[in-house]
């Protein structure tokens, strides 16, 4: 019998508790894969960082071919996969695609996108908190302008893929209701 194979990408700005929630579900038995880890892992094996705040300032050529490689390994995984990734990746100014169109195509069992948000506060209040990565400066007009360009990239995604998008709140000391929500989306596709 043929298991189901299926990507769903759980995605949305840094700082809105995407990972957080990836954990929670990994803990239901989900199986996750961080494209951040993996292209870290593969970038450290090749000797172009130490540590994974340095990929974001890789040139995106680099970038692009590390992100193709994470992608291939999550297509060769079966079951259903959950993938915790940037839509978007902002340095000094720049913003490029966490996953371009060309490699979104490499994942041919892409069946959903779940979007996670917060207000511009409560990300910048938890980027602030988390002592683990090192961030440029933010400001609400920053977060703003990301969430913008992410729900923008999103937005195509859903129509050239023709996948549906789930926008999905997390509030403050709410993330139990959160996985909720995104477990509810994830069995509209099994």
């Amino acid at each position: 019998m043929n298991e189901k194979s299926s990507t769903i990408f759980i995605t949305g700005s840094p700082g809105v508790g995407k990972t957080t929630i990836a954990g929670i579900l990994s803990k239901k038995g989900y199986i996750i894969f961080n494209i951040g880890s993996l292209m870290t892992d593969i970038a450290i094996k090749e000797g172009l960082v130490e540590n994974r705040d340095e990929i974001r300032t890789l040139n995106i050529d680099k970038s692009t071919e590390l992100r193709g490689k994470a992608a291939e390994y999550i297509s060769d995984s079966g079951g259903i996969k959950i993938v915790d990734t940037q839509i978007s990746v902002a340095h000094a100014g720049r913003y490029a695609a966490g996953i371009p169109v060309r490699l979104m195509n490499k994942i041919k069992d892409l069946s959903l996108i779940i979007y996670i948000d917060a207000t511009e506060d409560e990300i910048r209040a938890r980027r602030a908190k988390d002592g683990t990565r090192v961030r440029e400066k933010e400001n609400n007009e920053f977060i703003d302008i990301q969430r913008s360009i992410n729900i923008g990239i999103l937005s195509y995604y859903s129509v050239y893929l023709n996948i549906p998008i789930y926008f999905i709140h997390n509030k403050e000391d709410d993330i139990e209701n959160t996985v909720i929500k995104c477990e509810e989306a994830i069995k509209s596709i099994e």
